[in-house]
């Protein structure tokens, strides 16, 4: 059982632990459904989760549940997902800015920084000209709204009403806007996108930025080729091909090359 650096509130408890599905083609493929459909990239996300959970808090992933997760979780998941299925740590390849002396880096998906969540998680209490107002942190619900808001100059208050709940009926200043962003931000966890990688030639600290979402999308090419030579060695279908789960695939894809005399290992490819 994997743990979230926030976690989901069920039943009067903060839950934090969750478990991935297992990989398989009709999921990879799935994947790229999603990437073609979905309206927006937290839009996706969540419909990306939907996928990768098999439980969370130790109940099924429902939709309505994985919604309620922050942005931090919502990382980790990816995270944890990615750590599944690519090689740790992984390898940047970086140019220095100041000298262009290129070098490597490693990068392990399960070691990277995240900061704890504050004791009042997954809520937030500001003091405010209105009194202490008390508040819900930002979802996977709200990502989706911002996305649509194509950034107004009223959203900002517009998202804290959304998270307000008691009281609700308050008139708000900048002031008080800004004291409830910083009471958010100090319990929201938050996980590190960049990271600092000194150049070995001149020492030059160069920024590295991260996109926990990258490559979590099977390249397509590489699956097809497996239906087609799964297809053509045993006849099986498409659907009862993607239908195996990614390990046993790769044994037969293994035995279909041991028959042609190639003692190749399975190579899958990602985006």
């Amino acid at each position: 059982m994997m743990h979230l650096p926030g976690g989901l509130l069920i039943d009067d408890r903060l839950e934090r632990g969750f478990a991935l599905t297992a990989p398989s083609g009709s999921l990879d493929m799935r994947l790229h459904e999603l990437a073609e459909t979905s309206v927006s990239r937290p839009q996706w996300l969540t419909d990306l989760l939907c996928e990768l959970l098999q439980h969370l808090g130790g109940e099924p992933a429902t939709r309505a549940r994985v919604e309620r997760l922050c942005l931090a979780d919502r990382q980790a998941i990816v995270l944890a997902w990615r750590a599944r299925r690519e090689p740790d740590p992984q390898w940047w390849h970086l140019r220095c800015h100041a000298c262009e002396h290129p070098f490597d880096v490693p990068l392990s998906l399960q070691a990277l920084p995240c900061s704890d969540a504050g004791a009042n998680f997954p809520f937030a209490r500001a003091e405010t000209s209105a009194g202490q107002l008390t508040l819900r942190i930002p979802d996977g619900r709200d990502l989706c709204w911002l996305a649509q808001q194509q950034d107004k100059p009223e959203t900002r208050k517009a998202l804290v009403m959304r998270l307000l709940i008691e009281p609700t009926d308050v008139a708000l200043s900048d002031d008080d806007i800004a004291a409830i962003e910083n009471a958010i931000e100090a319990e929201v966890p938050e996980l590190a996108e960049t990271l600092d990688a000194d150049c070995p030639e001149c020492g030059a600290t160069n920024r590295l930025t991260l996109d926990p979402c990258q490559g979590l999308v099977p390249a397509l090419d590489p699956l097809l080729d497996d239906i087609h030579r799964l297809a053509a060695a045993y006849h099986w279908s498409e659907a009862d091909i993607l239908a195996l789960p990614e390990p046993r695939r790769r044994q037969y894809l293994q035995r279909i090359d041991g028959d042609r005399g190639m003692q190749t290992g399975y190579a899958g490819g990602l985006r």
